[in-house]
């Protein structure tokens, strides 16, 4: 069972839409401040210590890091979230992008999956 901690930010990361309409005049936001320290741990503990099932080939996950507007603040938590996931199982590697210019065809056959952080 996901731990409380990583089920609740990885929703916050997953699902958190701005609200309210945004024009050209909200800045956009690529580069976000590192986790907080006391979040590390919470979030090493709830990675799992090895596979159950490791993939046959490499994995590689973009994971997209973008706001215009509002900016929710666990979204350091999932960059960190998902760097470690990556470190510490192997499962996959990963790449992280808040470009828009990443989703074109040729660019999206380089990844097994998308993270919308």
């Amino acid at each position: 069972m996901m731990n409380k901690f990583l089920k609740s930010t990885a929703m916050a990361a997953l699902l958190a839409v701005p609200t309210g309409s945004l024009s050209a005049a909200d800045p956009v936001k690529t580069e976000f401040p590192p986790v907080r320290d006391e979040y590390k741990p919470k979030i090493d503990a709830a990675i799992p210590e090895k596979l159950t099932a490791r993939p046959k080939a490499g994995r590689k996950i973009l994971v997209f890091s973008r706001t215009e507007g509002f900016a929710h603040d666990t979204i350091p938590d999932g960059i960190y979230l998902m760097d470690k996931l990556a470190e510490k199982t192997g499962a996959f590697s990963v790449e992280h992008s808040g470009d828009m210019e990443v989703f074109t065809p040729a660019k999206l056959r380089e990844f097994d999956a998308i993270f919308f952080n």
